[in-house]
C-alpha cells in the first residue's frame, strides 16, 4: 500500500525552505524591517547572488579534482604577484586543503557592502562514500574585483587596495616622466 504523506512532508519542506531563502535574499540581509528594495536593488542582489553562487560552486568543483588553480584565480593580484603558481601550491594551507566529497554550494543569504564586497550566508554539501549528502552552513566574504567576484584563501582587501595604490602611483609617475620626456 501506498503512503500518500509521504510524498507531502517534503514537498512542504522544500516550499518552506524556498520561503526562507526567498525572504533572506530578498531582505538583504537588512536588520532594517522596514527597508524596501526597490526593483532594480532585489534584480541586483539576485544577480549577485547567483553569479557568486556559481563562481564558487565552479570553483569548489575544479578544487574536489585537485586543480588549485581554481584557488589561485580566485586570490587578489598583489597575492598572485607574491607568490607564483608553484610556490602557492607549496603553502601549507594549500596542501591541506581537500574537499574530495564536494557535492554543491547554495547561496541561502546575502548582505552587500557598495556593491564592492558581500557576506554570503552559504549550504556547502558533501556526499560521503555511503552516498549520504551532509551539509555545512557557513560565510564567505567576497570582492567584487577586476569585473569579477573571489574569494581569496590568503588574499586581504586591505592589503589589495594598499597595493592598487601604490600601481596607480608608479603608474601616474611613469606618465609623468614619458610625458616630460616628450616634452624635451
Amino acid at each position: 500500500m501506498h503512503n500518500h504523506r509521504a510524498g507531502v512532508v517534503p514537498g512542504l519542506l522544500f516550499l518552506l525552505m524556498l520561503a526562507i531563502g526567498t525572504f533572506v535574499v530578498c531582505t538583504n540581509g537588512s536588520d532594517q524591517p522596514n527597508q524596501q528594495l526597490t526593483t532594480s536593488d532585489q534584480d541586483t542582489t539576485l544577480t549577485d547572488s547567483a553569479l557568486i553562487e556559481r563562481t564558487i560552486k565552479g570553483v569548489m568543483e575544479r578544487w574536489n579534482y585537485r586543480d588549485f588553480a581554481a584557488l589561485y584565480d580566485m586570490e587578489f593580484e598583489y597575492v598572485q604577484d607574491k607568490y607564483t603558481y608553484d610556490d602557492y601550491l607549496k603553502q601549507p594551507r594549500i596542501k591541506r586543503a581537500v574537499v574530495d566529497t564536494f557535492y554543491d554550494y547554495k547561496v541561502v543569504g546575502l548582505k552587500m557592502f557598495d556593491h564592492d564586497s558581500a557576506l554570503v550566508d552559504n549550504v556547502v554539501s558533501f556526499k560521503g562514500p555511503t552516498g549520504k549528502i551532509s551539509e555545512l552552513r557557513g560565510k564567505d566574504m567576497v570582492y567584487y574585483y577586476k569585473g569579477r567576484w573571489v574569494r581569496p584563501t590568503f588574499g586581504v582587501a586591505s592589503l589589495q587596495r594598499q597595493y592598487d595604490e601604490v600601481i596607480r602611483k608608479a603608474d601616474s609617475a611613469a606618465a609623468a616622466e614619458e610625458a616630460e620626456d616628450m616634452g624635451n
